[in-house]
């Protein structure tokens, strides 16, 4: 389908290698700052962020591997596959340009390794609706995945996701609380048409909810919570109440435990603050970036 971006953004399919990136661009300062969307959504949850910020930074709105308009392959749901394909773009684009990394959702663990791996390049960093810490429990990847992962066994699982399309009918409703007008999700709803894209975000989900603690995603946080008592390092913490899965005592506690924290609000949401409060975003980014 063919999709409608504000003024000025862009959409690009880039090539590293054989495998293929696609992401929306604005603005042209020396500037950059990269979105990286969580599940179930894509880098279209962006294009009004990028779009107000657009005459301040260049901006570039990443799709996942599998999500939006990135082609899926294989592996491409492993979270080091991932990391480096960005990393490799990151480094090919902007070989000595200090960067700002903003993380929604799932891909504030791609961030976590982005900044492991690019600690000289990046200047700050911004999580929203992120994990901060290793994940220990279940509930703290949210009540709507809590209750889903309780009531399910992993095979189980795999066919809600894959066969039932249950991030889109399902999740994507919930997290949205009904605010989405038909349009925007079909936009959201139109990758998954693909049972590969299906197949990926459920491989996504199955890291998140891995709590070994050498596991992927653990290991991702464990190595970027080192990086981060860098004094010279920002790091910026939103939420938007109620939220999901970062609560306020959370925040905090990140703060208290590492230097250059700020954390502000953007308003009212469940997850998808970007979307429904696309002005206040790009302002507190503005304002702390």
């Amino acid at each position: 389908m063919k999709l409608d971006y504000p003024s000025g953004v862009k959409s690009q399919l880039i090539g590293m290698g054989d495998k293929k990136i696609h992401l929306l661009r604005c603005g042209e300062s020396s500037k950059v700052v990269i979105f990286i969307h969580g599940l179930p959504v894509s880098s279209y949850m962006w294009r009004d962020v990028i779009a107000a910020l657009g005459s301040d930074f260049s901006c570039y709105a990443l799709d996942l591997s599998g999500c939006g308009l990135s082609p899926a392959f294989e592996n491409s749901w492993d979270v080091s596959v991932q990391v480096d394909l960005f990393k490799r773009w990151i480094q090919t684009d902007f070989p000595n340009q200090h960067v700002t990394l903003v993380g929604h959702g799932y891909g504030s663990i791609i961030v976590h390794g982005l900044v492991t791996k690019l600690q000289d390049q990046v200047d700050c960093v911004v999580f929203y609706e992120g994990y901060l810490r290793p994940i220990k429990e279940m509930s703290e990847l949210g009540l709507p995945i809590h209750q889903l992962q309780s009531q399910l066994d992993a095979s189980t699982f795999e066919q809600l996701i894959v066969d039932d399309n249950f991030m889109i009918d399902e999740f994507l409703p919930i997290v949205a609380e009904g605010q989405l007008d038909a349009k925007t999700l079909e936009v959201y709803r139109s990758p998954y048409q693909e049972k590969n894209a299906r197949i990926a975000v459920y491989h996504m989900m199955s890291n998140l909810m891995d709590l070994n603690e050498n596991a992927q995603v653990a290991t991702n946080i464990l190595g970027a919570l080192q990086v981060y008592k860098k004094e010279t390092l920002k790091k910026v913490l939103l939420y938007s109440m109620p939220g999901m899965t970062s609560n306020l005592l959370q925040l905090d506690d990140f703060r208290s435990s590492y230097p250059n924290v700020v954390i502000d609000t953007v308003g009212e949401a469940f997850f998808l603050a970007p979307e429904f409060n696309a002005a206040l975003f790009s302002d507190m980014l503005r304002k702390h970036c």
